[in-house]
Protein backbone atom coordinates (compact mmCIF):
# COMPACT_ATOMS: atom_id res chain seq x y z
CA UNK A 1 0.00 0.00 0.00
CA UNK A 2 1.65 3.69 -0.98
CA UNK A 3 2.33 5.80 1.59
CA UNK A 4 0.40 9.01 1.80
CA UNK A 5 2.65 11.75 1.72
CA UNK A 6 2.63 15.49 2.77
CA UNK A 7 5.87 17.78 2.05
CA UNK A 8 5.17 19.79 4.99
CA UNK A 9 8.56 21.53 4.06
CA UNK A 10 7.48 23.07 0.90
CA UNK A 11 4.30 24.43 2.83
CA UNK A 12 6.54 25.83 5.34
CA UNK A 13 8.72 27.60 2.82
CA UNK A 14 5.97 28.86 0.60
CA UNK A 15 3.76 30.01 3.43
CA UNK A 16 7.26 32.26 4.50
CA UNK A 17 7.27 33.10 1.20
CA UNK A 18 3.90 34.46 1.13
CA UNK A 19 4.46 36.28 4.22
CA UNK A 20 7.43 38.44 3.06
CA UNK A 21 5.76 38.91 -0.29
CA UNK A 22 2.47 40.23 1.63
CA UNK A 23 5.19 42.52 4.01
CA UNK A 24 7.74 43.51 1.60
CA UNK A 25 5.67 44.45 -1.60
CA UNK A 26 7.75 45.25 -4.85
CA UNK A 27 10.31 42.92 -3.41
CA UNK A 28 11.12 39.49 -4.96
CA UNK A 29 11.19 36.49 -2.97
CA UNK A 30 13.39 33.56 -5.07
CA UNK A 31 14.51 30.19 -3.55
CA UNK A 32 18.01 29.83 -5.13
CA UNK A 33 21.38 27.57 -4.01
CA UNK A 34 23.69 30.82 -2.82
CA UNK A 35 26.75 29.20 -5.24
CA UNK A 36 24.74 29.17 -8.24
CA UNK A 37 23.03 32.69 -7.62
CA UNK A 38 22.99 35.43 -10.11
CA UNK A 39 21.49 39.00 -8.19
CA UNK A 40 18.53 40.03 -10.61
CA UNK A 41 17.12 42.94 -8.63
CA UNK A 42 18.62 45.74 -6.65
CA UNK A 43 17.01 43.88 -3.60
CA UNK A 44 15.54 40.71 -2.82
CA UNK A 45 14.97 38.12 -0.36
CA UNK A 46 16.67 33.97 -0.83
CA UNK A 47 14.92 31.21 1.27
CA UNK A 48 17.27 28.93 1.78
CA UNK A 49 15.82 25.51 3.06
CA UNK A 50 17.68 24.10 6.34
CA UNK A 51 17.67 21.31 8.91
CA UNK A 52 14.17 19.18 9.36
CA UNK A 53 14.76 17.30 13.02
CA UNK A 54 12.19 15.78 14.64
CA UNK A 55 11.78 16.42 18.18
CA UNK A 56 9.38 14.12 19.47
CA UNK A 57 7.20 11.45 18.11
CA UNK A 58 3.65 10.36 19.19
CA UNK A 59 1.42 7.32 18.56
CA UNK A 60 0.31 8.68 15.05
CA UNK A 61 2.31 11.95 14.79
CA UNK A 62 5.35 13.70 15.29
CA UNK A 63 6.88 17.18 16.21
CA UNK A 64 9.18 18.37 13.76
CA UNK A 65 11.12 22.06 13.73
CA UNK A 66 12.18 23.43 10.23
CA UNK A 67 14.78 25.91 9.69
CA UNK A 68 15.41 28.39 7.01
CA UNK A 69 17.96 30.71 6.17
CA UNK A 70 16.09 34.21 4.77
CA UNK A 71 19.12 36.29 3.31
CA UNK A 72 18.45 39.49 1.71
CA UNK A 73 20.51 41.20 -0.42
CA UNK A 74 20.91 44.87 -1.09
CA UNK A 75 23.39 45.94 -4.33
CA UNK A 76 24.80 49.43 -3.42
CA UNK A 77 28.54 50.58 -3.47
CA UNK A 78 30.35 50.35 -0.51
CA UNK A 79 31.26 54.35 0.28
CA UNK A 80 32.65 55.90 3.43
CA UNK A 81 30.03 58.25 3.60
CA UNK A 82 27.15 56.08 3.06
CA UNK A 83 28.11 52.89 5.63
CA UNK A 84 25.91 54.43 8.50
CA UNK A 85 22.79 54.65 6.21
CA UNK A 86 23.02 51.62 4.89
CA UNK A 87 23.58 49.41 8.07
CA UNK A 88 20.07 51.66 9.60
CA UNK A 89 18.47 50.50 5.98
CA UNK A 90 19.83 46.86 6.67
CA UNK A 91 19.21 46.39 10.00
CA UNK A 92 15.19 48.28 9.57
CA UNK A 93 15.01 45.39 7.56
CA UNK A 94 15.89 42.43 9.55
CA UNK A 95 14.08 44.46 12.55
CA UNK A 96 10.85 44.50 10.43
CA UNK A 97 11.70 40.73 9.51
CA UNK A 98 11.67 39.37 12.89
CA UNK A 99 8.42 41.95 14.08
CA UNK A 100 6.73 40.38 11.02
CA UNK A 101 8.02 36.76 12.31
CA UNK A 102 6.51 37.68 15.70
CA UNK A 103 3.32 38.72 14.46
CA UNK A 104 2.85 35.32 12.98
CA UNK A 105 4.59 32.97 15.03
CA UNK A 106 1.15 30.91 14.61
CA UNK A 107 0.70 30.81 10.57
CA UNK A 108 -2.64 29.46 9.11
CA UNK A 109 -3.49 30.22 5.63
CA UNK A 110 -6.08 32.66 5.41
CA UNK A 111 -7.38 31.77 2.20
CA UNK A 112 -10.77 30.17 2.23
CA UNK A 113 -10.57 26.57 1.49
CA UNK A 114 -14.00 25.86 0.01
CA UNK A 115 -15.14 28.86 -0.78
CA UNK A 116 -15.71 28.36 -4.02
CA UNK A 117 -18.32 25.97 -4.01
CA UNK A 118 -21.04 28.99 -2.78
CA UNK A 119 -22.31 29.63 -6.18
CA UNK A 120 -26.08 29.28 -6.04
CA UNK A 121 -28.73 31.71 -5.00
CA UNK A 122 -29.83 31.23 -1.99
CA UNK A 123 -27.44 27.81 -0.64
CA UNK A 124 -26.61 27.67 2.81
CA UNK A 125 -23.63 28.63 4.01
CA UNK A 126 -21.23 25.72 3.76
CA UNK A 127 -19.62 25.22 7.22
CA UNK A 128 -15.90 24.44 5.54
CA UNK A 129 -16.05 28.10 4.49
CA UNK A 130 -14.31 29.17 7.44
CA UNK A 131 -11.26 26.09 7.52
CA UNK A 132 -7.95 27.76 8.11
CA UNK A 133 -4.89 25.48 6.95
CA UNK A 134 -2.38 24.81 9.34
CA UNK A 135 1.19 25.48 8.57
CA UNK A 136 3.39 25.68 12.09
CA UNK A 137 4.08 27.23 15.54
CA UNK A 138 6.00 28.96 17.84
CA UNK A 139 7.79 30.74 14.45
CA UNK A 140 10.40 32.86 14.91
CA UNK A 141 13.69 34.59 13.78
CA UNK A 142 16.17 32.85 15.67
CA UNK A 143 19.31 35.07 15.19
CA UNK A 144 20.09 37.46 12.09
CA UNK A 145 24.05 37.63 11.08
CA UNK A 146 24.73 40.70 9.34
CA UNK A 147 28.38 40.04 8.04
CA UNK A 148 27.05 36.27 6.81
CA UNK A 149 29.97 33.97 5.14
CA UNK A 150 29.32 34.51 1.54
CA UNK A 151 29.63 32.31 -2.00
CA UNK A 152 32.22 33.16 -5.01
CA UNK A 153 29.01 34.50 -6.14
CA UNK A 154 27.97 36.70 -3.79
CA UNK A 155 31.30 38.40 -3.18
CA UNK A 156 30.90 41.55 -4.34
CA UNK A 157 32.01 45.16 -3.42
CA UNK A 158 28.35 46.33 -4.09
CA UNK A 159 26.57 43.61 -2.59
CA UNK A 160 25.19 43.93 1.00
CA UNK A 161 23.54 41.07 2.59
CA UNK A 162 22.42 39.68 5.78
CA UNK A 163 21.16 36.44 6.95
CA UNK A 164 18.32 35.21 9.38
CA UNK A 165 17.83 31.78 10.90
CA UNK A 166 13.98 31.13 10.83
CA UNK A 167 12.68 28.08 13.01
CA UNK A 168 9.45 26.77 13.55
CA UNK A 169 7.78 23.67 14.64
CA UNK A 170 5.24 21.35 12.68
CA UNK A 171 2.79 18.72 14.27
CA UNK A 172 2.45 16.05 11.63
CA UNK A 173 0.30 13.36 11.54
CA UNK A 174 1.66 9.83 10.17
Amino acid sequence: MPITFNSNNRKVLDALRDLIIDEFPGTPVVFEDPERLRPKFSQFFNIIPGESVVLERYAGSSLREYEAFIRFYLRKPRLDNFKTNLFDYMSNIGERLTKLILNNNKYEDTRDSFSENLDGFGELPDPFVTVRTYRWHHGRIESIDYNPSRSDREDKRDLQIFEATFLCNVQENT
